[in-house]
């Protein structure tokens, strides 16, 4: 299995970032949940659209690549989750300039048309804080030229596989299933055809904008997993190695063959940047084809689903699309949710790291958990302590009974268990925070990290069992220590005491 790891001690931690992306890290690492609420139904059998059944071959090309790539789980025969599993159709389409297919998952594919897991994903809101999905445009790149002047060179460098790379909360799994030649499979990274993708990679990006802006005074313009830039010519090239050397460090694949190295001419999104007599255009070999397009589809009276998806995926930055209000129109629905995710070039990966605690041991003074990466975390009693982590733990098993070989953290429903995911648990600590009277933007699921570390350090934890007890990979840990008045008076203090010596 080839896996990708986004390297998550390289991106920002949240008092870096405004409360938009305060969870990024968090997303990255344990999934991004899909924000899909209320429950959906799927297939009860195996019907994949005919643009999937046409081409096998391309299809169990496809799974075969996903498999290694460790982006999909499966095969299986049946339900494999304590929750209902949503099962979608499958279509493909032809990619631009090769052989190959584009395989869709049709996440708007409901029961008579309706209840499918797009329906149940809002537009406007994010695990129900409200969003405002924008992009940049042509007209981004035009004033980040104008700003370095005539003749300033332009870059860019492309993601790969960008959805692809995303991973997937734990918890929505369940949502993104498939079935081919009767075996069912799920995505495990965001899927081609999910409403909240495109949100999703354009945060994702921002976040490596900010970063760029924040530590290297280099602004980009990122248009999903697109990310292009300009500078004059003396810094160009620095900049152009900058951006590369800052999607290594975070652990996010490249598609090389894509980059652009700083040029006075470039196409972004279509459209032929020449920053020396300062146009744009488009290139003579996509006008034609723009043309040829025109042309045949006003000799049309009607097309297919299938006809829009192939135009839409070869020309997404041409064609728009709007949603005809009140309209139950399946075909206007698919084209407005593309105009909101045109991002149909690359994907990229990484496994989900999912913490699902199995192996719990327990005697009369302590209980340890025992991780799927063998990490022990004992955790000893608190005496007469409210705090004391063996007796919540011990009366959790009693509200919630389940049978020894379900994972440690449960929620109780209607029809047996749900495991705890990050997105659940993030929103109940925040009602809890606004019930204490506490601003909950403050505060995320990440703060007992931060804050454990930093009660290790006043409590004399030396720095070599702080970073193991937190799992941290090397001393980033130190980061997140927040120190007061009294601890910077002791550095003061202990430098004029050296002085006076």
């Amino acid at each position: 299995m080839i896996l990708r790891t986004l390297r998550l001690l390289y991106w920002p931690v949240p008092s870096d970032l405004d409360q938009n992306r305060t969870d990024i890290a968090n997303f990255l690492e344990y999934g991004f949940p899909l924000s899909c609420e209320g429950s959906c139904s799927g297939l009860s059998e195996e019907k994949n659209h005919a643009g999937a059944r046409s081409h096998p071959d391309d299809m169990r090309k496809y799974l075969k690549k996903e498999c290694t790539y460790g982006s999909i789980i499966g095969p299986f025969f049946s339900n494999p989750f304590n929750t209902d599993m949503v099962i979608s159709p499958l279509n493909s389409v032809p990619k631009k300039d090769t052989l190959d297919r584009r395989v869709i998952l049709d996440l708007s594919f409901g029961v008579d048309g309706e209840d499918s897991v797009n329906s149940h994903i809002s537009k406007d809101l994010y695990l129900g804080n409200p969003i405002k999905v924008s992009y940049p445009s042509v007209d981004s790149l035009v004033e980040l030229i104008r700003r370095k002047g005539s003749g300033s060179l332009c870059f860019k460098r492309d993601l790969k596989r960008a959805y692809r790379q995303i991973p997937i909360c734990p918890g929505d799994w369940h949502l993104v299933g498939f079935s081919w030649e009767n075996h069912i499979f799920f995505d495990r990274v965001l899927s081609m055809g999910l409403r909240s993708a495109a949100y999703i990679c354009q945060r994702v990006t921002n976040a490596v904008s900010f970063i760029l802006d924040a530590h290297y005074d280099l602004q980009i313009v990122n248009y999903l997993d697109d990310l292009a830039g300009c500078d004059v010519q003396e810094k160009a090239f620095d900049a152009y190695a900058i951006l590369g050397e800052v999607l290594d460090n975070c652990g996010l694949e490249e598609s090389v063959e894509k980059a652009a190295p700083p040029s006075t001419s470039m196409v972004f999104l279509g459209i032929l940047f020449d920053t020396v007599s300062c146009t744009l255009s488009i290139t003579k070999d996509r006008l034609e084809e723009i043309l040829y397009l025109v042309k045949s589809w006003l000799q049309k009276e009607r097309c297919s689903l299938r006809d829009l998806q192939s135009l839409l995926a070869s020309h997404e930055f041409q064609v728009k699309g709007r949603h005809l209000s009140g309209e139950a129109n399946r075909i206007a629905d698919m084209l407005s949710r593309w105009d909101m995710d045109p991002g149909v070039s690359t994907e990229f990966l990484k496994l989900a790291r999912v913490n699902a605690w199995k192996e719990i041991e327990l005697d009369d003074d302590l209980f340890h958990f025992t991780s799927p990466w063998k990490l022990e975390l004992p955790l000893v009693k608190i005496k007469e302590s409210p705090l004391c982590p063996y007796n919540a733990y011990n009366r959790m098993c009693t509200l919630i009974p389940a049978d020894g070989d379900k994972p440690a953290f449960l929620i109780p429903q209607s029809e047996g268990y749900k495991t705890l995911c990050y997105s659940f648990f993030q929103k109940r600590l925040r009602d809890i925070l606004e019930m204490c009277g506490l601003n909950s933007s403050k505060f995320s699921s990440h703060s007992f990290r931060r804050g454990g570390a930093t009660w290790a350090f006043h409590s004399k934890v030396p720095s070599e069992l702080i970073q193991f007890h937190g799992d941290w990979r090397s001393d980033a840990y130190k980061v997140y220590l927040e120190f007061d008045l009294h601890d910077k008076l002791s550095i003061s203090r202990a430098m004029a005491d050296e002085i006076l010596t």
